[in-house]
């Protein structure tokens, strides 16, 4: 039944993406509400270990999903901003969001190189530059290093 209701989410050509994405993370976290409950009867009927290691298996690995989500939301709302879908801005935003900390201009130009395949941190830099005068990141040097992180919407920029 969820399956089918994440299927007719997809096709509802007259809810916007966000929308759509508001409803499938709801759902999302609805599932993970009832496996939640499942994993608590399982446990109380099994109390055997390779039942609860495998219970906790399946919630860990549940998890991504509402990551997933959470980054595609980030991603969406920075493209909404910039008006732009340049993809090496988006890999820069991506990388970010999945990483959910501060990263060095090299080490965000790897996990730009990882999503797309090549990437200069020549570029990246640049990009990082238009970014940050978007409001969209913010780049602060510590030491040697140039630390660049997400400024989620409605997050002051002076923290």
């Amino acid at each position: 039944m969820i399956h089918r209701k994440l299927k007719d989410c997809l096709k509802c050509s007259k809810m916007g993406e966000g929308d759509r994405l508001e409803r499938m993370e709801k759902m999302l976290y609805d599932l993970l509400v009832r496996l939640e409950r499942l994993e608590a009867i399982l446990r109380e009927a099994f109390p055997d270990p390779l039942v609860t290691a495998a219970l906790e298996l399946a919630m860990t690995y549940s998890q991504p999903a509402t990551k997933a989500v959470k980054v595609a939301k980030a991603v969406l709302d920075v493209e909404r901003r910039l008006r732009s879908k340049d993809p090496i801005s988006r890999a820069i935003i991506e990388a970010l969001a999945i990483r959910e900390k501060p990263l060095s201009l090299s080490e965000l130009t790897e996990e730009v190189r990882e999503l797309r395949g090549t990437a200069s941190r020549r570029i990246v830099r640049e990009r990082v530059q238009a970014l940050e005068r978007a409001g969209i990141v913010k780049a602060r040097r510590v030491g040697k290093k140039v630390l660049v992180d997400l400024v989620m919407k409605g997050e002051d920029e002076d923290h």
